[in-house]
C-alpha cells in the first residue's frame, strides 16, 4: 500500500485535517481476507496515517508532484517484476498484444472473457482525478514534475472514480494505453 496513492487534495473534512489510516487501521480491515500488506510512502511513517504530513487540504501542484513520485515509485516496483518474472523465465512478460496462433478466436475487446495467455497483472485501485494525474504522468513521462501556472496542459485525462484503465507495461517507464477510462461494470443488461 503506497501513501502516495491518494485522492487530490488529501484527506479533510471541510478545513479541518484528517490523518487518514495507518498501516495497522488497514490491516484490520485487510485480515479478513487473508491479504498481507507492505507499505511505502507514508510521509510521517506508517505508524501514523498516509495524510497525517497534511496542514490543510492539498493544492494542485502538490498533487501532481505527489503522483510524479508515485510515478516513480510504480516503475521501480514493475521493473522489479518483469525482472524476477524473467529470472524465474516466465513467459508472457513482454506480449505488447501480439496474438499467438492460439489465440486467433480470441475476443480482445471482451474485458471479461477468460485468455488463453497467462497475464502478469498490477492492479491500482484509486480515486479519478489523481488516477488522471498518475496517466497524465504515464504520458508526459519525467519531463515536467508539475504543471505551471498560466502555462497550458501538456497533457490531460478525464478519469471517472470506478473507471478502468488497462496498460501494458515494457520495462523502463515505457507504458502502451491499451484502453482508458472504461466503465463496462456500470453497463445494464439492455446497454448495447
Amino acid at each position: 500500500i503506497n501513501g502516495f496513492y491518494h485522492e487530490s487534495e488529501g484527506c479533510h473534512t471541510r478545513e479541518e485535517v484528517e490523518p487518514g489510516m495507518n498501516a495497522e487501521q488497514i490491516n484490520k480491515i485487510l485480515e479478513l481476507s487473508g491479504v498481507k500488506a507492505s507499505y511505502v510512502g507514508f510521509q510521517n511513517g506508517e505508524e501514523n496515517g498516509w495524510y497525517s504530513h497534511g496542514d490543510g487540504p492539498e493544492t494542485r501542484p502538490e498533487s501532481e508532484e505527489r503522483a510524479a513520485k508515485f510515478y516513480l515509485w510504480m516503475v521501480e516496483f514493475l521493473d522489479q517484476q518483469l525482472y524476477e518474472a524473467e529470472e524465474q523465465n516466465q513467459e508472457d512478460v513482454f506480449d505488447a498484444g501480439v496474438t499467438l496462433p492460439e489465440e486467433e478466436h480470441e475476443r480482445d475487446h471482451d474485458r471479461f472473457g477468460p485468455r488463453t495467455r497467462r497475464r502478469r497483472t498490477a492492479i491500482f485501485v484509486g480515486h479519478g482525478d489523481f488516477m488522471s494525474l498518475v496517466l497524465k504522468r504515464i504520458v508526459a513521462g519525467f519531463g515536467h514534475a508539475v504543471e505551471k501556472e498560466s502555462i497550458p496542459h501538456r497533457s490531460a485525462f478525464v478519469h471517472t472514480n470506478t473507471g478502468i484503465t488497462e496498460l501494458e507495461y515494457f520495462g523502463n517507464g515505457k507504458f502502451l494505453i491499451m484502453s482508458s477510462n472504461q466503465t463496462p461494470h456500470l453497463s445494464g443488461p439492455d446497454d448495447g
